[in-house]
């Protein structure tokens, strides 16, 4: 079971970008939240005794950016799935036509530690690469990185 989700979550970071290339959403089989969306959860309880599949991914894709899923009733059930606690999603796209793609995701999570206002840990859990290179430039200029095994004597 995962932790419920705001459902505002999704449709918060899919409307931050224009271009949409593609949604995907891991449902677990089955989520005994799933009574208001009975025909899913019979599906999906289907789908479990047939394959023995315990997660089922959907993927929207559309490799020009023009996604839309707003409106949807096939993504409207599936966001209220995971909201329920039944998954995650995951939305990649770009801001503006010519921005970098981004990964947006319902497990991302970031923890940055500060102790006396110097980072003293980061951990970024969910993030892409390019996602996490841009979250360190932001504060690579007042860091350096020392390899503690190049200062040991052998």
């Amino acid at each position: 079971m995962q932790s419920l989700l705001p459902n505002q979550d999704f449709w918060s970071e899919y409307h931050t970008l224009q271009f949409i290339d593609k949604v995907s959403f891991t449902l677990i089989t089955p989520n005994i939240f799933g009574s208001s969306k009975q025909a899913l959860t019979n599906d999906l309880r289907k789908l479990e005794k047939d394959t023995n599949a315990n997660t089922v991914t959907t993927i929207f894709e559309n490799k020009d950016g023009n996604l839309k899923l707003k409106g949807s009733h096939w993504a409207e059930t599936l966001v209220d799935w995971v909201k329920d606690g039944g998954g995650s999603w995951l939305i990649k796209g770009r801001k503006t036509l010519k921005s970098k793609s981004t990964t947006v995701s319902s497990n991302q999570t970031a923890k940055i530690v500060l102790i006396e206002g110097e980072i003293s840990e980061i951990e970024l859990d969910g993030y892409s690469a390019n996602d996490i290179k841009e979250i360190i430039a932001l504060h690579q200029n007042r860091y350096t990185f020392k390899n503690a095994k190049s200062n040991c004597l052998d």
